[in-house]
């Protein structure tokens, strides 16, 4: 069974969101303790600043929880 809560006050939530590049076959990943639009904008942002990227033909597809 997954808890719905922490057990302790020092135990808390890590989100984490990625960004996979299938054409450079490359992850980008950014942490946070909160589930906001601010961390999907960040992982977003770093895959953007990526040294490779190209916004031609992008397509990005979330995966809906599933």
């Amino acid at each position: 069974m997954i808890p719905s809560h922490a057990a302790a006050p020092w135990e808390g939530w890590l989100y984490l969101t990625t960004v996979i590049d299938m054409a450079w076959r490359r992850v980008d990943r950014c942490e946070a303790d909160h589930l906001r639009t601010e961390l999907i904008d960040d992982a977003l942002s770093n895959a953007i600043a990526g040294p490779m990227f190209s916004a031609r033909g992008v397509s990005f597809h979330p995966d809906s929880g599933c």
